[in-house]
């Protein structure tokens, strides 16, 4: 289940209006899906496609960077005023 909760950070706000047990359903055929996609372009040797390779290398980097700035931010402001910010910004 921890891939499902992680997902459901990043859903947009209009997923609330269905019920819980809805979006987990939806949210572990999604999962399912993908991971027998990812099985299959494997299979086939889609990963070693010299552009693929690429586009996984620059996403691997996003998220890296994205990790980084998470972390700093959490250590220079804290959790609680890293929320507060965030809040803000979505009312903005």
């Amino acid at each position: 289940m921890s891939d499902v909760e992680g997902i459901r950070p990043n859903l947009p706000p209009q997923v609330t209006q269905y019920p819980e047990k809805v979006v987990t359903n939806f949210l572990i055929t999604t999962l399912i899906d993908t991971g027998l996609a990812t099985v299959e372009a494997r299979r086939q040797g889609i990963d070693q496609d010299p552009a693929v390779k690429r586009r996984i290398e620059l996403a691997v980097e996003q998220l890296l960077q994205n990790a980084l700035l998470k972390k700093a931010m959490r250590q220079k402001l804290g959790e609680k005023q890293l929320r507060g910010a965030y809040r803000k910004m979505l009312k903005d």
